[in-house]
């Protein structure tokens, strides 16, 4: 299995020409594969100090770690980890592996353009994309219509080389969140709710380490990608609530599962409001003025409920995410929870206000 998939990654890159299958010749075996729960990601093997580390992202791990292999199919064993001391995602691994390529670490050329050598989620195969680096060392790839998008999940931990001379400029990780423009006014947001762009990791010879717990590090980079991968849906079925306080919400498969409850309990309560505004909303010779107004009340307070138990949601990763019994392994990690966490203080502050005024806003008459 492992000669087969070899041969079909070497197959698929060999489809390349001219600098694409120079610059892969020049990098292949470097090049690790990193299988994870979640899927296939890139790094590549660079030795520091005379010590060879494998180099990723720490963004790149929030699926945990399955294996670490070469191409060719080669077991590698983490023996130590370390994150760089400043805010930077980078990652690496202490390992030994003495049949590597010593590959050249340059931090400073990119004006030439880069390669990025990444990890196809479903083919678990090597692709290599060319791509220019943008202010703030941001990265744009083409999307399979080949329109430039801000983010791709399968970039993050690939290697990014210099095209001119193929030596490392670092690896790709996921820039953190857009803290201003994540209040509660989602409406005029898309997908990037958080602002998360694929960004150059730069590596350099001089960057101070500090020895991390592995374990931990992953752990702590799967809640923050939970935490982040909770928060569209949420917002999405919280602004359909306020826009539609007396409605049914249909259940879809991308909600996440803590949301489901909520709905069929929401479902429940609201399930005889259909009738009664009817009955409302025709004027039923049965229905008074005075009863009117009371079924108006009843809705009005059914709806205060159930808002107030949808913003419930929000402070639970808020307060998780800046507990002061976490101990972050990484400042980059540290910083991308105390974002997340105020995102999602915000949003709670903001939808608890939005819930208490639904009913004026959307009154049931």
């Amino acid at each position: 299995m492992r000669i087969l998939l070899s041969s079909i990654i070497l197959m698929f890159l060999s489809s390349f020409t001219g600098l694409y299958a120079e610059s892969f010749e020049d990098v292949k075996d470097s090049i690790v594969i990193i299988d994870t729960e979640t899927g296939r990601r890139c790094a590549i093997l660079v030795k520091m100090d005379g010590i060879l580390y494998i180099l990723t992202s720490q963004d790149a791990l929030t699926g945990g770690i399955v294996s670490i292999k070469t191409l060719s199919g080669k077991i590698l064993q983490a023996q130590s980890c370390e994150v760089p001391e400043e805010q930077i995602g980078l990652l690496r691994m202490k390992t030994d592996f003495p049949e590597a390529k010593d590959v050249t670490i340059n931090g400073s050329s990119k004006n030439s353009g880069v390669e990025v050598f990444k990890t196809d989620l479903k083919m678990g195969i090597i692709i290599e994309q060319q791509t220019g680096i943008e202010k703030n060392n941001a990265l744009k790839f083409p999307d399979e219509n080949g329109a430039p998008v801000t983010f791709i999940e399968e970039a993050v931990g690939s290697p990014v080389v210099n095209k001119k001379d193929n030596k490392v400029l670092g690896v790709v990780g996921a820039r953190g969140f857009a803290v201003q423009n994540c209040g509660f006014a989602w409406t005029e947001m898309n997908k990037d709710l958080v602002g998360r762009k694929n960004e150059l990791q730069i590596l350099k010879q001089d960057m101070k380490w500090s020895k991390a717990d592995l374990t931990q590090l992953i752990k702590q980079g799967s809640l923050i990608d939970e935490a982040e991968a909770f928060l569209y849906p949420f917002t999405v079925l919280a602004d359909f609530w306020c826009n539609n306080p007396y409605a049914s919400i249909v259940i879809k498969p991308e909600q996440p599962e803590r949301m489901k409850p909520w709905i069929e309990t929401q479902n429940l309560m609201v399930k005889e409001i259909p009738t009664i505004r009817f009955k409302i909303q025709e004027g039923s010779k049965l229905m008074g003025d005075t009863m009117k107004n009371v079924s108006s009340g009843q809705l009005k307070d059914k709806s205060k409920i159930i808002g107030k138990r949808l913003t419930d949601f929000a402070p639970v990763y808020q307060k998780t995410l800046a507990s002061p019994n976490i101990k972050w392994e990484s400042s980059y990690f540290k910083k991308k929870a105390e974002d997340l966490s105020t995102v999602f203080k915000n949003l709670a502050e903001g939808l608890r206000k939005e819930a208490e005024d639904n009913t004026k806003v959307n009154p049931p008459l």
